[in-house]
């Protein structure tokens, strides 16, 4: 399947020139050299993804992306910059830009923020593919609530669904069901159709956790040899589900509170917060009041 892409960019030279690379890289472009002309296309040509020159005269990129998520919210818009700053970047990522991305005549980190674009689509498509499936397995009418306790668990439970914003600590035995329950409140909530992503805390080396969860750039780190989403910005429009929550090092509590607070992320080696919607779900076998009181959480 080729990737159909809406190039908006208003030299000349430049558009014909990255048209080029994109369309060898087995791109299908489509190209506009203005905001009215790139909007006027959302629907005739229907791109998969919107790279948008940053500096446009009369609609600015900033503008086109804040037309486009109103029409098309789900669409990824890669802004494009040979001159921006971190407060540029930042804006572009409050108004829901995919990616800030510096112009260059070598295209490389273009053309990998495109795949981790595509990369993404293919996600969003393969949970919306097997949602269906899913929520059926998870059903609520398939949970059996027979005792008072677990019927008043339940009743809980469908509170939880209603209300998706809302934080979810899952505590019990090993065995007792904690990953299902998280699943169920997933698959019955308004986020079923959005990724539910797992984090299973203690299989992470120590040394990568914080790189895995909210992701880095490239050069951040020795092997970071590019750009690379970390498994809450994966998780966009969904869940994060942290399954044993306790064996998450300190620091990163630390982390995960400002974006439980901020409802923004930080990737490795980055200065700008990445607004994200997120719900948050986290199970454990261990007793948490104990372990804050121990100084281990």
């Amino acid at each position: 399947m080729a990737w159909h892409l809406l190039l908006l960019e208003d030299e000349a030279s430049v558009r014909e020139a990255f048209a080029l690379r994109l369309r060898d890289q087995g791109y299908v472009v489509q190209t506009a050299e203005s905001g009215d002309e790139a909007l006027g296309l959302l629907r005739s040509f229907e791109p998969d993804v919107l790279v948008a020159d940053f500096v446009m005269p009369n609609l600015s990129g900033l503008e086109v992306l804040a037309r486009v998520k109103q029409l098309s919210p789900a669409l990824p818009v890669i802004v494009l910059t040979a001159r921006g700053t971190v407060k540029d970047a930042v804006e572009a990522m409050r108004l829901g830009a995919f990616d800030f991305v510096a112009k260059s005549i070598d295209m490389d980190d273009l053309l990998h923020t495109l795949r981790r674009a595509t990369e993404f689509l293919t996600l969003q498509r393969q949970v919306q593919l097997h949602s269906g499936q899913d929520a059926a397995r998870y059903a609520l009418d398939r949970v059996i609530a027979k005792s008072p306790v677990t019927r008043s668990f339940l009743a809980q439970v469908q509170e939880l669904i209603k209300n998706d914003r809302v934080t979810v600590l899952l505590q019990g035995e090993t065995g007792t069901g904690k990953q299902y329950m998280g699943r169920v409140i997933h698959y019955n909530s308004p986020r079923a159709g959005r990724p539910c992503v797992e984090v299973d805390c203690p299989s992470i080396p120590r040394d990568l956790f914080e790189s895995e969860l909210f992701g880095h750039e490239k050069g951040s780190f020795t092997g970071a040899t590019g750009r690379k989403c970390g498994l809450i910005e994966m998780a966009e429009g969904g869940t994060v589900f942290f399954d044993e929550i306790a064996d998450l090092p300190l620091p990163l509590q630390a982390k995960l509170l400002r974006v439980l607070e901020e409802r923004t992320i930080r990737r490795v080696g980055s200065a700008v917060n990445i607004p994200i919607d997120v719900r948050v779900m986290a199970a454990t076998n261990r007793n948490l009041k104990e372990a804050v009181a121990k100084g281990e959480f």
